[in-house]
Parts: C-alpha cells; sequence; structure tokens
C-alpha cells in the first residue's frame, strides 16, 4: 500500500499553519516551530495547561523516514519513479501524515475520551528538554515495571 499521502501537492508551511490552528483550538498557550541548519522545519512544540501547571510537548517530523520509504515504494514500482530522492516530496508527506494524526488525537480529547496529557505523554519535554519517550528510551525503559498484567479466567 503507498505511504499515506505520498502524493500531496500542500506546502509544509501551509500544514504547520494548520498544524498551529489545531493547536489553537486545543487551547493551547504557545506554539513553535523548530528548524534544521539548512531552515527546513524539524519540529512543532506547543505548550498547554495541564492538570498539574504548564506541560511542554514537541512533535518531532521525521521526513528522511518518509524518503526512504518513498524510495523504496518508487524503486519497487508502487509509486511514481518521479518520487525517488524527491527530498521536498518527503517533507510534505510527513508533515501531512503528523497534522493528519494530531487532528485524530485532538479529536479523542475533545470527546474526552483521554486527557492530552495521555496521548502526548511520550511527546513531553522535560526539565532537560528532552521527551519522556527519550528518557525512558536511554534507560532501556528500566523505569517503568513491563510485567504482564494478570488475566484471570471468569469462573
Amino acid at each position: 500500500m503507498p505511504l499515506l499521502n505520498y502524493t500531496t501537492e500542500i506546502a509544509v508551511t501551509k500544514t504547520i499553519g494548520e498544524i498551529s490552528a489545531l493547536l489553537v483550538a486545543a487551547k493551547a498557550q504557545a506554539i513553535s516551530t523548530e528548524f534544521d541548519g539548512a531552515g527546513n522545519p524539524t519540529s512543532v512544540s506547543f505548550r498547554v495547561a495541564g492538570k498539574f501547571g504548564p506541560m511542554h510537548f514537541q512533535l518531532p517530523c521525521n521526513y528522511i523516514a518518509a524518503s526512504k520509504i518513498l524510495n523504496n515504494q518508487a524503486r519497487a514500482g508502487k509509486i511514481a519513479k518521479r518520487y525517488i530522492n524527491d527530498m521536498s516530496q518527503a517533507r510534505r508527506v510527513a508533515w501531512r501524515i503528523l497534522r493528519q494524526w494530531l487532528e485524530a488525537q485532538l479529536a479523542l480529547v475533545e470527546l474526552e475520551m483521554v486527557p492530552i496529557e495521555q496521548i502526548f505523554l511520550s511527546y513531553m519535554q522535560t526539565n532537560d528538554g528532552r521527551t519522556v519517550y527519550e528518557r525512558l528510551e536511554e534507560k532501556r525503559f528500566g523505569m517503568l515495571m513491563l510485567e504482564s498484567p494478570q488475566i484471570t479466567k471468569a469462573e
């Protein structure tokens, strides 16, 4: 199956604007975009008022991964060859996917199915600027009790 949004022509700047609008509607208090050395956006960060005070989150956009998938799919004939080594297309695709994912997550928050803290927990920034996921990964997830839950049979 081709990568979601692989044919998009929507500019990254427009998508980031849409992401910002989604976050504003979700009551974000601050929003910023991070860039790499070449001026390409790499993540969106935002702050919301959580149950216990302000919470900061960072959503990365891994367009390098999108590029690899587009290249592989194009070489395999699943999508047009013109997508091989098209980093601009990879950026557009990756940002569109991130936008759609964010929209779905915020819909769950709006429905009060889960709180915003739970949805974005792995993306929460800690005091040193790293995300909760990065901190846990560094510890090989050793901070967590990852035992299987006990399942009992109904009698």
